[in-house]
């Protein structure tokens, strides 16, 4: 597989999975933040 290929790949693949960690993140944040006062 070419380095430019294996790049598209990853970054397709990754994005979306970054994208969802980070929105758990904010969730979980804001979620702790609403629990404890």
């Amino acid at each position: 597989m070419e380095k430019g290929k294996l790049h598209q790949y990853f970054d397709s693949n990754i994005q979306p999975i970054l994208n969802m960690a980070i929105g758990v993140l904010f969730m979980t944040i804001g979620y702790l933040l609403g629990h404890m006062s």
